[in-house]
């Protein structure tokens, strides 16, 4: 399982529940999760995927785009953040 948080305090002051857009370098989406809860007053947003869509993945970076579930298209993302794990699945343990 992936995990991922981030502190979400201000979003929750003025969300209920996000969605989660994975886009490769070339734009492409990559994934997508919807109505992620977002309980007033929470400070964190968790999201798990499968460690299936991880071993998957490209090895490129991958950015991860939160949005309200109520925003209209044409709306700034409410967060961003890039993956970059180039090479995990080569590493050594």
């Amino acid at each position: 399982m992936l995990y991922w948080s981030r502190d979400c305090a201000r979003i929750s002051a003025v969300v209920t529940a996000v969605y989660a857009l994975m886009r490769l370098n070339t734009g492409e989406e990559w994934g997508r999760a919807s109505d992620i809860p977002v309980p007033e007053g929470s400070r964190e947003v968790i999201m798990a995927f499968p460690a299936e869509l991880g071993r998957r993945a490209p090895e490129v970076p991958i950015r991860l785009i939160l949005c309200s579930s109520a925003a209209s298209p044409e709306e700034a993302p409410l967060a961003a953040y890039t993956f970059d794990h180039r090479g995990a699945h080569t590493r050594r343990h």
